[in-house]
């Protein structure tokens, strides 16, 4: 199972960023909400989010440069030049990109892909306790960042680390793996 945590599998575990409030935000007004990703862009397309909770310093760029990539893709594949304004259609959008198992946070079938985690036919999952001990550079050997911070990390940890990790991390040779 990717991202194991040591626990049985729960329902709360399939997650999908297209369905469920998954990104904790702070808007423009002050307000918190959680919001799923169709929500996360429509929101955007309104230029009413102040911030994510729980994004890390070092995350912000890659979580940016995925949002911008998503949406122009979607938006390119859909035929459109203006953003949507609704989740709906952001959905739509979305869902035309890839198949349902592609935006689960966790997926058990490893022939399955999983949110920026692509299928495997053979071979065995790396086991990460943590977001943070997935997300961490190989270079800050635990100085300023401790690893394995977080207690009990929610789906957007996990979410922000992946992104983080598939957008920013090195190339370290052939067959030399992290």
């Amino acid at each position: 199972r990717r991202l194991e945590r040591n626990k049985p599998q729960q329902e709360e575990d399939l997650v999908s960023v297209l369905a469920d409030p998954v990104f904790p935000v702070v808007l423009d007004d002050g307000t918190s909400a959680s919001l799923s990703l169709p929500e996360v862009l429509a929101t955007l397309s309104q230029r009413d989010i102040a911030s994510f909770s729980g994004l890390a310093a070092h995350q912000r760029q890659s979580w940016f440069q995925f949002l911008v990539q998503l949406g122009a893709i979607a938006l390119h594949r859909g035929g459109l030049v203006d953003s949507p304004s609704d989740p709906v259609s952001w959905r739509g959008l979305l869902e035309a990109l890839a198949p349902d198992p592609a935006w689960r946070v966790v997926e058990d079938d490893p022939a399955q892909p999983a949110f920026m985690q692509p299928p495997i036919k053979q071979g065995s999952f790396a086991q990460y306790e943590t977001p943070d001990a997935l997300d961490l550079l190989d270079t800050s050997k635990n100085h300023s960042l401790k690893a394995a911070r977080l207690n009990i990390p929610s789906h957007h940890h996990w979410i922000f680390a992946l992104i983080n990790l598939q957008t920013l991390q090195g190339y370290f040779g052939k067959n030399n793996t992290v």
